[in-house]
């Protein structure tokens, strides 16, 4: 039975020492009795599904970022980007790697490697929603990526009017982000004629990481994933990123419902889809 998780505590520079000495000790005993060091410890990060949490306590257990040993890709087209080969490398050789990244990009990083897998995932509707009231909230024009920016008004977007909005960068956040992402590559976005097929690729991806959690069931799955990872228990401080700014106009429910439904088609199926399925897989680790 694992520790029930502390949401509020924040661990001092000391207790991360401490940390971190515990996670070499542990290290050093696996190589002496297996042969092996640990695997290479790998986030699949979904914006908007209490990511941060687990980021930030495997990252206080383990290496900071300045060692080069904990890597985070940020959210952006990655295959675009001129510097994607010295990234890949640079994944390639760290212990831990977070980030917005397609499961193509995560396969070629860890490819012949010993590798242990989570992710995290939410409600689709209310993933966008918390999205929504995140991005308002970042100052003007701010970039999210080396490539993606916010509009210079974005603070100024109702809901309706962010959800609709044809701005590259924000499809590319907002749009079945979850199914693009499973799916291999998150720059082909799902319709009527591919989308059934990306559902599929994204269903069998999903299953492959190894321990999926929930938003929804958080205050269960960081201390499991904790325990997967055999880091040392201690309180994980879940946190939220988002700012209580703007919420969106919930008194037009019915028109934003609508509006919102294509945008979560997809990632409503492989959300089901886990929860029915890889949830139920995972709780002999519970």
């Amino acid at each position: 039975m694992n520790k029930p998780v502390d949401l509020t505590a924040r661990p001092s520079s000391f207790h991360k020492m401490s940390l971190r000495l515990r996670t070499l000790w542990r290290a050093v005993l696996r190589r002496i009795k297996t042969g092996q060091w640990p695997p290479k410890i790998v986030f699949i990060h979904v914006p908007k599904c209490a990511g941060t949490s687990a980021k930030k306590h495997i990252r206080a257990c383990t290496w900071p970022q300045w060692t080069k040993k904990s890597v985070n890709l940020n959210v952006e087209p990655l295959e675009r980007n001129e510097d994607y080969s010295e990234m890949i490398n640079r994944c390639a050789n760290a212990s831990f790697v977070s980030g917005h990244f397609s499961f193509r990009t995560f396969e070629t990083f860890t490819q012949g490697q010993n590798v242990i897998s989570f992710t995290l995932l939410r409600d689709p509707q209310k993933r966008l929603l918390s999205l929504y009231n995140y991005l308002i909230s970042l100052p003007d024009g701010q970039h999210i990526g080396k490539r993606l920016y916010t509009p210079k008004d974005l603070g100024n977007y109702s809901a309706i009017e962010f959800f609709t909005s044809d701005n590259e960068d924000l499809r590319y956040l907002r749009d079945n982000f979850i199914l693009r992402q499973f799916a291999g590559d998150l720059e082909i976005y799902p319709d009527q004629d591919n989308g059934p097929a990306l559902l599929e690729a994204a269903k069998k991806n999903l299953s492959k990481v190894n321990y999926v959690g929930f938003q929804e069931t958080v205050a269960t799955d960081l201390p499991n994933i904790v325990h997967l990872l055999q880091l040392p228990d201690a309180p994980v401080q879940h946190v939220n990123k988002s700012s209580p700014k703007k919420q969106p106009e919930r008194q037009k429910d019915l028109e934003l419902d609508e509006i919102l439904a294509p945008l979560i088609r997809w990632d409503q199926a492989l959300y089901d889809f886990a929860w029915e399925n890889l949830r139920q897989r995972d709780l002999n680790t519970r």
